[in-house]
């Protein structure tokens, strides 16, 4: 049973949720071609079920207009295009059937039905060359220890996992709860660039995350690789260790070795992961429309070359985590190689996030973490950040305060643990005496660090909610969405409601 009833809640709160509509592919993100702009930081939050029977009951789109009676939870709508399919009931009793796959764990099927119950009992590989496609409303439940599911699509094979709104694709767990003893998750593997872990390495290829297996290989030289698409899914209850030394190792929620431009992903929940929500080791693959909550570590994690872009980002904890150091952003330029040639280093740019740490006092937490050689170019824009200890934290060669490297601009920082912009007692050693409180409040920046919330916003209430009343932001430049022109995950179009959102905590 869930903790809560999250259907009922919205309910409470709207009687008609907002449509979502257009089109919402990002890529090649720039810089903002304005300052402060006109827009709108509407309803951003979903309705999830509040049970394992959902039938799609989230408060559906009808006109596309937000019900001016109420204020509206921060939900997720449908932007992507998808075709309508009818609501399903994803927890639905259906036949549990084992994922076909050959001896070594190759997946031999090509299709996943949704009339059956799909158990990933061990680390299963899309083998190169073949397409794994999911159909709308399909559940997939990952085993625990001592056959802990995963699902690796490898360099070469493409996943084609396309829900709707209302009839999402779920991973989950069998018992559909946190587990002492978690399944994995999912791992896309490409031939997309990544950065060199020694200095005579060129066009490197390694391993996920300290496996053995070979087949679990991801970088090469193709910016534009393939890996195939993923959009109204969610993933939740995994986080299996894979390796404990040298250090331990848990499988993300959504992970991305290596992944090219050529790949879609947009509309993606992950909660209740034993690590991060998602994370990118190099590439260039371009994701949106993104919601992470309660990771046991960091909510959006990019390392190792990373250069893609990233839009509408909703990530919260309303549960402490088992991390020394959770935090929103935590990107590194390439962490196996601080002195990797500048060109292979990570230039991660994103816009429209909302970030609300668990507010701990026995932890530093940053909202972002930028560290470790990031390239130049780095940007985050257009965002919110709250309940940390600090807003921010920049480090290792990101420039001075006077010509830095990255840009963080059009921005919200309130209510930290500690601080509302950045980390005032920050090691000199580390940042070369980087002054981040003075970097965000530069004019230029047009940041508000303050204490001041805005009106109505709580992104921590059962469904959270965004603020009442418009947050204008810049345009984002060319190859973002240009109608985020507001701060914040969320603005006009209201991109969080269906059954692939669920807010309910776990049992």
């Amino acid at each position: 049973m869930k903790k809560l009833s999250i259907v009922g809640i919205s309910a409470l709160l709207i009687g008609v949720s907002a449509v979502g509509c257009g089109d919402d592919a990002v890529d090649n993100p720039g810089q903002p071609t304005a300052g402060k702009g006109s827009g709108g930081a509407s309803n951003t939050g979903g309705t999830g079920k509040g049970g394992k029977a959902n039938t799609g009951g989230t408060q559906n789109n009808n006109d596309g207009g937000v019900d001016s009676g109420g204020e509206p939870p921060m939900g997720v709508a449908g932007m992507g295009g998808a075709p309508p399919v009818e609501a399903c009931d994803i927890y639905g009793d259906r036949p549990i059937k084992a994922i076909p796959a050959d001896a070594e764990g190759n997946i031999t099927a090509e299709l996943l039905t949704a009339d059956t119950v799909w158990s990933l009992n061990a680390r299963l590989y899309v083998p190169a060359g073949q397409t794994l496609t999911i159909e709308p409303c399909t559940r997939i439940e990952g085993t625990p220890k001592p056959n802990a599911g995963s699902l690796f699509v490898m360099q070469g094979a493409k996943i084609n996992a396309v829900g709707t709104p209302d009839a999402p694709i779920v991973f989950t767990s069998e018992d559909h709860t946190v587990s002492a003893n978690p399944w994995g998750g999912v791992v896309l593997l490409g031939n997309a660039p990544i950065a060199p872990a020694t200095a005579a390495e060129t066009n490197p290829v390694r391993i996920y995350e300290g496996l053995t297996d070979e087949r679990a290989s991801y970088g090469g030289t193709d910016l534009a690789d393939d890996s195939g698409e993923m959009a109204y899914v969610r993933i939740e209850f995994g986080g299996d260790i894979i390796v404990t030394t040298p250090k331990t190792k848990e499988i993300n929620g959504l992970s991305f070795g290596g992944v090219g431009s050529g790949t879609k992903i947009h509309h993606i929940m992950v909660k209740d992961q034993a690590d991060d929500c998602f994370e990118w080791f190099g590439g260039t693959v371009n994701a949106d429309h993104l919601i992470c909550q309660n990771p046991d570590d960091d909510m959006f994690d990019t390392d190792e070359g990373f250069k893609g872009h990233l839009q509408y980002l909703f990530g919260r904890s309303l549960t402490k985590g088992t991390s020394d150091d959770p935090n929103g952003f935590e990107w590194d330029g390439n962490q196996p190689l601080l002195t990797a040639p500048a060109a292979t280093l990570s230039v991660p740019q994103a816009s429209n996030a909302t970030l609300c740490g668990y507010k701990a006092t026995d932890k530093v937490t940053y909202g972002a973490l930028l560290r470790r050689n990031l390239g130049e170019g780095t940007l985050v824009q257009n965002s919110i950040v709250t309940g940390y200890t600090f807003g921010v934290d920049a480090r290792d060669s990101v420039g001075t305060t006077a010509a830095p490297l990255i840009a963080w601009t059009n921005s919200l920082f309130f209510e930290q643990v500690t601080a509302d912009g950045a980390n005032p007692a920050d090691d000199e050693l580390k940042d070369g005496a980087f002054d981040e409180q003075s970097w965000l409040t530069l004019a230029a920046n047009a940041n508000d660090v303050s204490s001041a919330v805005p009106a109505g916003f709580d992104c921590y209430a059962d469904v959270p909610v965004a603020p009442s009343a418009p947050v204008a932001g810049a345009t984002p430049g060319a190859g973002f969405d240009e109608a985020g022109t507001f701060v914040g995950a969320f603005g006009e179009d209201n991109w969080a409601t269906g059954a692939w959102v669920d807010w309910a905590l776990p049992d």
